[in-house]
């Protein structure tokens, strides 16, 4: 088990909505935990559909970087959509996200990002960087996705 940064307060620990592996509980993992229970209750995905803390790995400035991505979600095998949580501002993660969707997939660019603090959010479209929607509920369901407006969701 991870120790969280020590800003964090830590309440003991929690079994992963997703996977049910034990995860250090803290305000932030509540949220994540939050966040996939709502993508498969109330968006429709199914469990196998979101796959938690993929990362991103780099050497920045002399320095290993490792960059989480919150959620990915799938269908039919490939990523269509990442999700980054952070609390505080949207904009400030915009890029990040778009970044992160771009290369996350070796051999394409994952269509959508969404960058969101548990409360709002913003859909990003990662080829051109546009908001398509805000809100928690501009966060396409498994029904509606097929009609948001970007190039080739099917990851190809």
């Amino acid at each position: 088990m991870l120790c969280p940064p020590s800003h964090h307060l830590v309440y003991g620990i929690l079994h992963d909505y997703l996977t049910g592996e034990e995860l250090v509980d803290t305000d932030d993992e509540r949220t994540r935990q939050e966040l996939a229970r709502w993508l498969v209750e109330e968006k429709g995905f199914a469990k196998s559909n979101l796959q938690a803390r993929r990362s991103i790995e780099t050497l920045f400035a002399s320095q290993f970087v490792r960059s989480t991505i919150t959620l990915t979600v799938s269908l039919e095998g490939k990523s269509i959509m990442i999700l980054r949580y952070a609390p505080g501002s949207l904009v400030s993660r915009e890029r990040s996200a778009i970044a992160a969707a771009r290369v996350l997939e070796e051999s394409y660019q994952i269509p959508l990002a969404v960058v969101t603090n548990g409360k709002d959010a913003e859909l990003l479209e990662t080829a051109q960087g546009k908001v398509l929607a805000t809100g928690m509920a501009g966060i396409p369901d498994l029904q509606n996705f097929d009609k948001i407006s970007v190039g080739d969701k099917s990851g190809t």
